[in-house]
């Protein structure tokens, strides 16, 4: 079946289809989000849920008029983008505001290695405290506090800005091999 045609289906609402569509994806947004090292079942069959729900609306509403790849991979698609927002929320609610909320840093991490977000934060927690000193100080002004690298210069004592985002980049590469060694 051509594109246009599962799109006219799927915007039909027709039960059988949609069932089938379902069924059929499911197996691999599920394979996909576990090989990624989510293993909480639940979580992936709500985001599952979720893209099919949000995919169905975009048809319904016009805002997808055309697949550009498989249902499948639009699905996986709006399922990683579901884990971002969870990843976030989680971050918003748990973290300390101690600077450890380097969330970039620690979704790249976590996603790299497959590891769950809970954990990357303690072992971020326990990098951050490694790291000591002025560069946890740099990383806590720039990534909590969002300060420029202008007034983070003037804080800690730094020649310029370009001497501050200097020394971010090292002391990032800092604590990604310490949280690596952890």
């Amino acid at each position: 079946m051509k594109a246009d045609e599962a799109i006219e289906k799927f915007k039909s609402g027709d039960p059988k289809y949609l069932e089938t569509v379902y069924r059929i994806n499911r197996p691999i947004f599920t394979g996909y989000f576990r090989k990624q090292g989510i293993s909480d079942s639940e979580r992936i069959s709500e985001w599952y849920q979720e893209a099919f729900f949000i995919m169905f609306e975009q048809v319904r509403t016009g805002q997808l008029e055309q697949l550009e790849s498989s249902a499948s991979t639009y699905l996986i698609g709006i399922g990683k983008n579901l884990g971002r927002d969870h990843r976030k929320a989680y971050w918003e609610r748990k973290v300390e505001k101690s600077g450890a909320d380097v969330l970039q840093f620690v979704e790249e991490e976590a996603t790299e290695y497959g590891s769950p977000v809970e954990e990357s934060s303690e072992k971020l927690k326990t990098a951050l405290d490694r790291l000591g000193g002025s560069c946890k100080k740099l990383l806590i002004l720039y990534y909590y506090r969002r300060f420029s690298m202008e007034a983070i210069a003037a804080r800690i004592g730094l020649k310029n800005e370009n001497t501050a985002k200097k020394t971010k980049y090292e002391c990032l590469k800092k604590l990604r091999s310490i949280f690596r060694t952890l």
